[in-house]
């Protein structure tokens, strides 16, 4: 789909696109999943480059909560992702919404893989607006609840993991997240101040992982925690 680059022509394609899919949905027509996800990104760059970002996260939200509605999760899921892209950096609160709803939809459809991005996309804002909150420790252990499952089930979770166009990363990759993971939950309680024995846990089972390679990595930091602890 060919896109103009003039802001009116922009906002009248867009508002098209929205009433096509919404029909095509409301009669359960068969909509192309990669064709869709290019179109979104495809209107996004438009919109960036027309410098009218809040006006494309404004209609693309609400088409994705009008499938939502619908129950089209995938659809919504998709421009979900596009959002978070499109605003991670620069838009903090839109990008925690519109994390928080994707998340939503990633464990509706039990998708572990999606769980932890989503999780890991709200740990990251609100690792610099409320380090250490309760918020923040809740969807740093969701996180790692979700890259443990993906390492001990890797099979299912590959069967599970909901795109069009990405394959999942290697097992390793994502037991090399779970350690960066225990590590940070470790952190976050040790500067709480509770629940030092599970600290200590976490530390450990990182430092397992870490240990299979050589100094430098995030063992020797572990090791200095570890001894502050100890005391």
């Amino acid at each position: 789909m060919k896109i103009e680059n003039k802001p009116q022509d922009i906002y009248r394609k867009f508002d098209n696109f929205t009433s096509i899919i919404t029909k095509h949905v409301r009669k359960n027509k068969r909509i192309e999943e990669a064709e869709f996800k290019y179109n979104i990104q495809e209107f996004g760059d438009q919109f960036v480059s027309a410098k009218a970002l809040p006006k494309f996260n404004k209609a693309a939200q609400k088409l994705a909560e009008t499938l939502v509605g619908l129950d089209n999760d995938r659809l919504a899921g998709i421009i979900y992702s596009t959002l978070i892209k499109l605003n991670r950096g620069a838009d903090a609160k839109f990008v925690e919404d519109i994390a928080t709803k994707a998340l939503a939809i990633a464990r509706r459809k039990h998708d572990i893989v999606h769980i932890a991005a989503r999780a890991n996309d709200l740990k990251e804002i609100y690792k610099i607006s409320e380090y250490g909150s309760d918020r923040h420790l809740k969807i740093l252990k969701e996180e790692k609840r979700a890259l443990n499952d993906i390492c001990t089930n890797y099979k299912s979770a590959k069967k599970r993991f909901e795109t069009i166009t990405r394959q999942m990363r290697p097992v390793e990759k994502y037991q090399e997240m779970l350690a960066a993971i225990r590590l940070e939950i470790a952190e976050v309680l040790i500067k709480r101040g509770e629940e030092l024995p599970l600290a200590k846990e976490e530390l450990l089972a990182a430092k397992t992982f870490y240990d299979q390679f050589e100094e430098g990595h995030n063992a020797k930091k572990i090791i200095a925690i570890l001894k502050k602890l100890e005391g």
